[in-house]
């Protein structure tokens, strides 16, 4: 079953989605707007109506990036929650209008609030992708100190490679489930998804795949973003082990540079000792014949 965990619908109508569903060709989705729970239920409803899965999420916004949270259990206690931080646990978002000035664009959570505000929620926190330079809030390293998470997305469709592949370190050191999606953005929903079994189409299911990391990242490429191949990945990512053969050849390579003239140049025959120096009196004779 193919489902993308992180979808936010933003000012789409339920039907629009719909849409954007059939043609992306997944099984489901977790429907998640930011800072509010309540919002979802058009969507989710939507989706099972169409025989689609469609499960609860909520978007959190943060100074240091984007964290999704899923529950276990969806009642009334999580859809009445207040999700958008207010008073102290708020700090404002400051996004870029049209011009490139900085307006009012809401609150962000600071992480201390947010980690009491899920500590009595029972479910699965994703990371979105933390070294995609996309957004203008991403988490980089800082993703390495979040203790509650259990997943990150390492795939989001936007042919990151190299970035894809620190994504990939950060889920191996923490034993992190590794997640594809399309990162809220709907213009590539589809692109990326995440692999899970039937069994994960409840939400204490998918919560339950994703803390034991039974999930696998899917990517589909596309024109617009073509992805290099990973060989190319794993040579940048550190120093490449050097063959015997190529060794060898190196050093030969060093040793004919080392003894040809600094002007002229020589054969390599002669710079080895295989043929006659074109110094010695018996190869210019040899030279006037």
């Amino acid at each position: 079953m193919l489902i993308d965990p992180h979808v936010n619908p933003r000012d789409l109508s339920p039907d629009e989605l719909i849409d954007l569903m059939i043609d992306a060709s997944i099984d489901g989705a977790v429907i998640t707007c930011t800072h509010s729970a309540q919002e979802a239920v058009p969507y989710v409803d939507a989706l099972l109506e169409e025989d689609f899965v469609g499960l609860f999420g909520v978007e959190l916004l943060t100074p240091h990036g984007t964290l999704v949270f899923i529950p276990k259990a969806v009642d009334d206690r999580f859809l009445a929650t207040e999700w958008a931080p207010t008073g102290a646990s708020a700090l404002p978002l400051k996004n870029r209008d049209e011009d490139g000035e900085l307006v009012d664009a809401g609150s962000l959570w600071s992480l201390e609030a947010l980690e009491a505000q899920l500590s009595s929620f029972e479910g699965a926190l994703l990371i979105t992708h933390p070294y995609s330079r996309l957004n203008e809030r991403a988490w980089g390293d800082r993703a390495y100190t979040l203790s509650r998470a259990c997943g990150v997305e390492v795939r989001t469709g936007r042919g990151l490679a190299v970035r894809d592949f620190l994504a990939d370190q950060l889920a191996e050191t923490k034993g992190w489930a590794r997640v594809g999606s399309s990162s809220g953005d709907l213009s590539y929903l589809g692109a990326s998804v995440t692999a899970v079994l039937d069994s994960a189409d409840q939400q204490a299911g998918l919560c339950e795949a994703l803390e034991q990391g039974v999930c696998w990242p899917i990517e589909f490429e596309r024109a617009e973003h073509p992805r290099p191949r990973y060989e190319g990945v794993t040579e940048d990512a550190g120093p490449r082990r050097v063959t015997l053969a190529e060794k060898e050849r190196r050093e030969a390579l060093n040793e004919v540079n080392k003894r040809r003239p600094q002007k002229g140049g020589a054969p390599i025959d002669q710079i080895f000792g295989r043929g006659p120096k074109a110094s010695s009196p018996r190869a210019q004779g040899r030279g006037r014949r």
